[in-house]
């Protein structure tokens, strides 16, 4: 079998699995070790009998539409590589937008103490950490089995993140930040059922967000001025439609002048504001 019989049957077997193309390319890539910028050049290359077991047992386990970065076990995001399996939510691209604009805010304002609070794979944490390593990244998440993972992909990425066990604030006593940033569970708890099927096998309780998908958001909110410094950034990413509503719980709180920023596909994404303390 060359690797464009293998492209070939990559493609056909996952017939009905969303992106098939693109998850074809990521599975021949991984079986082979080729480059994908390399893959069109090396299409004749013939594949060993080891690599044709791997390439079938992964497209069996993809066509039940199991997410490819649980079969793959890892994910680029940002300018890092994660570890990924179900004991927390797969990074998304929209979260790296939140990194983006965390990232800009601690080096213009020179914040020195950063929160992630759900860090699930420890995404955020890691990211910014990684790029701003003179600041002290904590870590908190409900999930001792996230926690453990956060804590692989922050030593695999060479980095000290302080991790805690925490359901939101919790832990965290009288510990204040120049910096608290989260991408908590946002899905609305009706809305659980009509998801793609890929998202079945991520933890539920990393997505479900409540009746009206906004529970974490007012907990955080209606706690976060007793653990932010002064002219302290409080960031959230958001669902597509909830941009207005995050916004009225601020400003129910007294967080006033805060924005909507969108992604790359100019839906809602996040939402920032300043304590002034």
């Amino acid at each position: 079998m060359t690797v464009n019989n293998a492209l070939v049957l990559a493609k056909q077997t996952l017939n009905n699995v969303p992106d098939r193309d693109v998850d074809a390319v990521w599975i021949v890539c991984a079986v082979t070790g080729i480059k994908r910028n390399s893959l069109h050049f090396e299409k004749d290359k013939e594949l060993t009998e080891k690599q044709i077991v791997s390439l079938n047992a992964i497209l069996q386990r993809r066509k039940t539409r199991e997410p490819l970065q649980y079969i793959l076990g890892f994910v680029p995001f940002y300018n890092i590589i994660l570890n990924t399996d179900n004991r927390a939510l797969i990074p998304r691209d929209e979260t790296a937008l939140l990194v983006e604009q965390a990232l800009d805010f601690i080096q213009k304002n020179n914040y020195k103490t950063i929160l992630d609070i759900g860090t699930g794979s420890g995404a955020i944490a890691i990211s910014v950490k990684k790029n701003a390593p003179e600041t002290c990244v904590t870590a908190v998440d409900i999930s001792e089995k996230a926690i453990s993972l956060a804590k692989e992909n922050a030593k695999e990425n060479e980095t000290e993140i302080e991790f805690i066990k925490s359901d939101l604030f919790e832990n965290l006593q009288n510990r204040k930040f120049d910096c608290i940033l989260s991408n908590p569970p946002y899905i609305p708890t009706k809305d659980m059922e009509k998801l793609e099927k890929e998202l079945s096998f991520e933890p539920k309780n990393a997505l479900d967000g409540g009746s009206d998908g906004l529970d974490f958001y007012r907990d955080i909110i209606c706690q976060a001025k007793e653990h932010l410094n002064k002219n302290g950034l409080l960031m959230f990413e958001i669902g597509f439609d909830q941009g207005d509503a995050v916004k009225t719980l601020l400003s129910k709180s007294g967080f006033t002048d805060s924005v909507v920023l969108k992604d790359y596909s100019r839906l809602d994404r996040i939402v920032y504001t300043f304590y002034e303390g």
